[in-house]
């Protein structure tokens, strides 16, 4: 039923933001042929990729890592005032934010967090 639903929207949404959302492994034609041959059904190797091709269904590869934090450099700092005491006793005394960036069919969205250490509540968030 779900991948009738993906076929049938291919063209209003991308397959891999369906396969996201409805929770659907985008399986490389291997590990499919594998999966069909447990389930007792007789199709080729070949068969299954020029398929997978004609419908535009790809496996999702493993990215390579990137770092993105260069500590390698002369500048100032700070303290590590913190020094991994992430529990805390009393709320407001102890807050911790981080940001990141996520692709979007749009581009690039940057999202900024902070949280009270106390309650683990998102104290204020904010994109750009």
């Amino acid at each position: 039923m779900k991948y009738a639903f993906i076929q049938r929207h291919r063209d209003q949404w991308p397959i891999s933001a369906q396969c996201s959302a409805l929770g659907v492994n985008a399986y490389g034609c291997p590990r499919i042929w594998r999966e069909l041959r447990q389930r007792h059904m007789r199709v080729g190797k070949e068969r299954m990729r020029r398929m997978m091709r004609d419908h535009a269904i790809r496996a999702w590869g493993k990215r390579k890592f990137k770092a993105t934090t260069d500590s390698n450099h002369g500048l100032p700092v700070s303290d590590n005032l913190l020094d991994r005491a992430f529990r805390q006793d009393l709320p407001d005394r102890v807050w911790t934010g981080d940001i990141t960036c996520l692709a979007t069919h749009e581009g690039w969205l940057y999202l900024a967090v902070v949280i009270d250490l106390f309650s683990r509540q998102v104290g204020r968030w904010g994109s750009a």
